[in-house]
């Protein structure tokens, strides 16, 4: 299905635990590579990989005045393999449209989430969640021209999951 040039997919996924940092009431996207930066100076991405600590995913939680809570977190098998001083997460398991994000960052993630808030939902007759949308990270480069990622956003209603909508 395509909308506002989007393509998605509607996929239940499983629960996970994550851990990571949070930046509560955030007002501008621009704040987000921010608390990436923060997370990568205390928790060494390299170190965490050797850990098997890997996906790297932001937590969007949307609040009624646009403003946002966003989490810079990495998937972890359990809470025990959380490095001391994470908040732990845990993410119920949840229907998702799963949209695919392409080229570097975050140019390219911020342009999806720009098409997304322009009526995504509406066009495309789903009704977001209680629940936090995700950015699902891969392990390319971020300024990769190739770069690939997903964006899962949390769906409560399946009313019509093949249509397409022409603007």
């Amino acid at each position: 299905v395509k909308v506002f040039m989007l393509s998605f997919q509607i996929v239940e996924k499983p629960a996970m635990i994550l851990a990571g940092v949070t930046l509560e009431n955030v007002k501008s996207n621009q704040e987000c590579p921010k608390l990436w930066e923060k997370l990568h100076k205390q928790y060494n991405p390299s170190k965490l990989k050797e850990k098997g600590i890997q996906q790297a995913i932001g937590i969007c939680k949307t609040q009624p005045d646009f403003r946002f809570d966003y989490s810079a977190t990495y998937r972890v098998e359990t809470s025990v393999q959380a490095p001391k001083g994470l908040e732990i997460i845990r993410i119920p398991s949840a229907t998702y449209a799963v949209i695919s994000v392409k080229g570097p960052m975050p140019s390219s993630l911020q342009e999806t989430w720009r098409k997304i808030i322009q009526g995504f939902f509406r066009e495309n007759n789903l009704k977001p969640a209680n629940s936090p949308n995700l950015e699902i990270y891969s392990s390319q480069h971020p300024q990769d021209t190739d770069y690939q990622m997903e964006i899962w956003l949390a769906i409560a209603d399946i009313t019509n999951k093949s249509k397409t909508n022409l603007i």
